[in-house]
């Protein structure tokens, strides 16, 4: 069965509007669900970007990798023995 809905063209946003900080939403503030939200972001990105800049240097060519598939059943078959 298939349910379909009518949604009547004046319930659709016609006209989308920016909120202020102190406009309540959903029990709080914008301003308090956008500070719970990002939070320090801005700062925590750029703490990563002057560690980044400022790291050790590696060559990607140099980068151990593995595939964890193969780790896994090599070790699911040596615990099954």
């Amino acid at each position: 069965m298939k349910i379909t809905a009518r949604v009547p063209n004046s319930t659709k946003f016609s006209a989308p509007t920016v909120l202020r900080k102190d406009t309540p939403f959903l029990g709080a503030t914008v301003g308090a669900w956008d500070a719970a939200m990002t939070g320090h972001m801005q700062e925590k990105l750029n703490e990563v970007k002057q560690i980044a800049a400022t790291g050790p240097k590696r060559k990607v060519s140099d980068a151990k990798s593995f595939d964890v598939a193969s780790i896994a059943g090599q070790l699911l078959a040596a615990n099954a023995k």
